[in-house]
């Protein structure tokens, strides 16, 4: 997800914000002394200093000469945050669309803000060595990431009609096969610590006679971010910002990446979050799942007819997909706790439904390789979600407690599901466009998708019009 463009258009706002307010603490620490400066801190986090961004002490903090021309000013502050964005977003260099919805997934990108407060603390951007200065940092905190390639197919089945002789013909059953890539990113080194991933071989999909698709590919098991700043404050002293190696993190400069990034999980830049009277951002939102999700407030407006929600019986819902063989764990009480959230989301059921399928077949036995017993203890954090959302089921588990005690709560993952969908439908698809890939799809204006698998898209329409076909709803104008 590309956020680089929507924080582009906040950039002097942004950047005003956390230069007004520590510029006058910097500005009265210098000039008061400690008594001063933390009478003025408790003014700031009391909320009852203005936003002076246009003032004296924010123009001296940006670096600018408060006798320039607002436009001036303006010009300044988008060329220094265009030289830091061009700069940060060298990450992306080498790595096809794939890999780089994957590294933003778990927001192991780099940050153009962590590098500009390196800049504001170094040299407060001079003008000079500007692009140079950038560079260098971008250099020195530059991500590391360790790709294994691998492959995925999709088995399809269709009945054709063939030709014999004295125009006779015959129905055969015809099975194709359709590779693709698949990169699994088993580590990353970045600025402020190490990624880990392991992932799993999973087979989605089921075939019904002679129709139907299974996709097997390697996906997600677990992973794990170590949050830890050394490379950071290397940085600080290699550039001299500190005067001398420490292993104590300075908060300055989280502050300032809070002001410009605040989406940003990490402990020391969301500690920054109730200063300015925010909500920090749960280490569940680094998962990859759409920050749109959500139980509280209004439903987003759903723009696509047959994606809005219909009724269904939740019993042959049920024995449909278990016609299939899926051998799934969900119960009638599971599914109708599925068609309650999207109820309330204005969503399809059946949406919803096909997405569980992709993710976790329809929580079923096959989902894992037919070893239930191996996953016995996991089993209440899988039915609690089986939407993977941020990320794994391992990761959110609504109502099941770290000791595997509580009861999975399936009905809050279902309204955070269709939430997050119904968000990424409020905007019609482009012409031409499948509403369900435009869910999963980098043109949505939401700028963020479900999953990194290209082909989550296709699995899941696919899934959706073998729920429609076999529920025998119709969709006026519509065809899977």
């Amino acid at each position: 997800m590309n956020k680089k463009n929507n924080q582009g258009k906040e950039a002097t706002k942004l950047i005003a914000g956390f230069l007004t307010k520590k510029a006058l603490m910097w500005v009265i620490g210098a000039i008061g002394g400690p008594t001063l400066f933390f009478f003025f801190l408790i003014l700031i986090v009391a909320g009852v200093v203005a936003n002076l961004a246009s003032s004296f002490f924010g123009h001296m903090f940006l670096g600018f000469n408060p006798n320039e021309t607002t436009e001036q000013q303006q010009q300044q502050s988008a060329k220094v945050e265009q030289v830091y964005q061009n700069v940060a977003s060298e990450w992306e260099n080498g790595l096809d669309t794939q890999q780089q919805q994957i590294v933003e997934q778990f927001q192991l990108d780099m940050p153009y803000s962590t590098l500009l407060s390196l800049g504001k603390l170094k040299n407060n951007f001079a003008s000079k060595t500007l692009q140079k200065d950038a560079q260098s940092y971008y250099n020195f905190l530059a991500p590391h990431y360790h790709w294994v390639k691998a492959t995925g197919e999709t088995i399809t089945r269709h009945e054709v009609t063939v030709s014999g002789p004295k125009g006779t013909s015959t129905k055969e059953c015809k099975t194709s096969t359709q590779t693709f890539t698949v990169w699994e990113l088993v580590s990353a080194n970045v600025w402020n610590g190490t990624f880990t991933a392991t992932y799993k071989s999973q087979t989605t999909g089921s075939f019904n006679e002679c129709s139907g698709s299974e996709t097997t590919q390697p996906v997600l098991a677990s992973y794990n971010m170590n949050y830890d700043h050394v490379r950071f404050r290397n940085a600080e002293y290699n550039f001299k910002i500190l005067k001398q190696p420490t292993n104590q993190d300075d908060p300055l400069p989280y502050e300032i990446m809070y002001s410009v990034q605040p989406t940003i999980y990490d402990p020391m830049i969301q500690a920054w979050s109730s200063l300015y009277g925010q909500d920090p951002i749960s280490s569940d939102t680094q998962g990859g799942f759409s920050l749109g999700g959500g139980l509280g407030g209004p439903a987003p407006t759903v723009s696509v007819a047959y994606l809005k929600y219909i009724s269904i019986n939740a019993q042959q819902v049920l024995n449909l997909i278990n016609s299939w063989g899926t051998r799934s764990y969900f119960s009638v009480s599971d599914i109708q706790d599925i068609i309650n959230g999207a109820k309330q989301m204005n969503v399809n059921p059946l949406l919803l439904l096909a997405i569980t399928g992709a993710e976790q077949d329809f929580d079923s036995i096959n989902a894992y390789g037919g070893e239930v017993q191996k996953y016995q203890t996991q089993l209440k954090e899988i039915d609690s979600n089986p939407f993977n959302l941020y990320g794994f089921w391992s990761v959110f588990h609504p109502g099941v407690n770290a000791d595997g005690s509580g009861t999975p709560d399936l009905a809050d993952s279902a309204v955070i599901a269709a939430r997050t969908v119904a968000s990424h439908l409020t905007v019609p698809p482009p012409a031409g466009m499948d509403a369900i890939l435009y869910i999963n799809s980098t043109l949505n204006p939401t700028h963020e998708v479900y999953a990194t698998d290209v082909s989550w898209g296709e699995h899941v329409r696919t899934i959706f019009w073998q729920l429609s076909n076999g529920m025998q709803v119709k969709y006026p104008g519509v065809a899977g």
